[in-house]
């Protein structure tokens, strides 16, 4: 998703909402200081083993960015505002996204393993999205929001995995439980 924010941000930028060329490169460096602000104030704080939360948050501020982006209609005062707090969004979302996911990868990874296991988690993130930048070239040719929507609902899948991965980790929680319950001398 980072690659398709990164790559379709200046499409529509340019060419549906009018910014300026000049322009089009004080936006990524303004999202990349934020992202380096949020790291060291938003992100920094997370509790490593309370991811469930950053995660939604995640996910529901980089959705808010790529809304926020794709309401923009034309070039003023305001909507440079909605493009700026736009790229705030993106810039939390996708910066808590990608440092959980690592912190996901170890925690869950045994530590024996974990540099295979990384290794392998990147790789399958970089074969996984090859295609997408032509999905999204095809996508941007019909309409310069298509790109986002795509990645909205990626980022809607991502959140229905979350919720499925953490009802299952209680549900596990809970049968360890009970078991533990059920072996008990009464």
């Amino acid at each position: 998703m980072s690659m398709i924010g990164t790559t379709f941000w200046q499409i529509i930028a340019s060419r549906r909402i009018g910014v300026p060329d000049t322009l089009l490169p004080v936006f990524p460096m303004v999202k990349s200081v934020m992202a380096i602000i949020l790291f060291f104030t938003v992100i920094s704080k997370i509790d490593q083993y309370r991811l469930k939360k950053p995660l939604y948050g995640g996910f529901v501020s980089a959705t808010a960015g790529y809304l926020l982006l794709i309401s923009v209609k034309n070039t003023g005062i305001l909507e440079y505002a909605v493009l700026f707090v736009s790229l705030f969004f993106e810039a939390l979302g996708m910066a808590v996204l990608n440092t959980v996911r690592e912190s996901l990868a170890a925690i869950y990874a045994d530590p024996e393993e974990r540099s295979v296991v990384l290794a392998i988690l990147q790789t399958i993130v970089m074969l996984v999205s090859i295609p997408f930048g032509y999905i999204c070239g095809v996508l941007s040719d019909i309409s310069k929001e298509l790109p986002f929507v795509l990645s909205i609902a990626l980022l809607a899948l991502g959140a229905l995995a979350t919720a499925v991965f953490y009802r299952n980790k209680q549900e596990a929680s809970s049968l360890s439980d009970v078991s533990v319950t059920e072996d008990s001398p009464v």
